[in-house]
Order: structure tokens, then sequence, then C-alpha cells
């Protein structure tokens, strides 16, 4: 009587766990757009390394890849905001005039589909200037929406 109590037990237990390992990755699966994004900020911290990345190798259209079809950009603490198409025509003498560019101290604040980042960065020569990076997640991918002097 014990073997058939097992025989009957053991695929029981088996079928249990099995289910509460599926439940629990759809919750996972449910919950993420939620809880991710806030823990980890990395995927916003990628978007930024690659704008620095191609600056510095004067990638222009890398450079220009990092920014949504209609980001608004400002050239300059003070200047106007260009649309991404006015700005590529005067990204490769703003790459000339300041090669390289660094990037440092992130604040990164994120929600399931837009980021602000607030970041130093010394590509004015030897000035530092803050700036507010406002970016929007589309596809899984993180583009710059609006870069300003902050």
């Amino acid at each position: 009587m014990n073997k058939a109590w097992l025989a009957l037990i053991i695929p029981g237990l088996l079928a249990i766990i099995v289910s509460v390992f599926v439940l629990a990755l759809l919750l996972i699966k449910l919950l993420w757009p939620w809880t991710i994004p806030d823990l980890f900020p990395g995927a916003v911290d990628q978007g930024l390394i690659a704008r620095e990345i191609t600056w510095n190798e004067n990638d222009v259209s890398g450079f220009l890849a990092t920014y949504h079809e209609n980001a608004r950009i400002e050239i300059g603490c003070g200047g106007q905001l260009l649309s991404k198409n006015d700005f590529a025509t005067r990204i490769s003498q703003l790459m000339s005039d300041y090669p390289t560019v660094k990037l440092v101290n992130p604040s990164v604040d994120v929600s399931q589909t837009n980021a602000v980042v607030k970041v130093t960065s010394t590509e004015m020569g030897d000035e530092n200037h803050i700036f507010k990076i406002e970016m929007l997640k589309e596809k899984d991918q993180w583009y710059i929406i609006q870069e300003s002097c902050n």
C-alpha cells in the first residue's frame, strides 16, 4: 500500500512544483516593467556610454543614432533647441571643435519608458557643464528625446 501511495504522491508533488515555478515566472514577467527599471537603470547608462564613445570616435551617424527622430537638442548653454535634422548639420563642426567628451556623475531617474539624466560633461574644453538629458524607451531601446544645459 505504501508504494501505491508514493506512486500517486510523487507525480502530484512534481506537478505542484512545476506549477509554482511557471506561475512565479509569469508573475516576474508581468511585474518586470515596474520593478526592474527602478532597480537597474543600466540600459539608460548604456545609451549614455554609446553617446560618449561615438562622439570620441568622431562617429557622426553612430552619435545621431542615440537621438530619437523627434529629439530637441540645445547647442551650448542658453542656445536654441534644434531638431535632430538641424543638429545633424552642425555636429561635425562641434565634434571638430571639442574632440573629447567625458560624461561624469550621472544622476538617473527612470520610469517604465522615460528617464531623466543629469550628467556633467567636459565636452566644452576644460569647462564642466551640467546637462539634462531626457530619454524615451521605444522597442527596448533608449533614445535621447531632449538634451539641454541645466
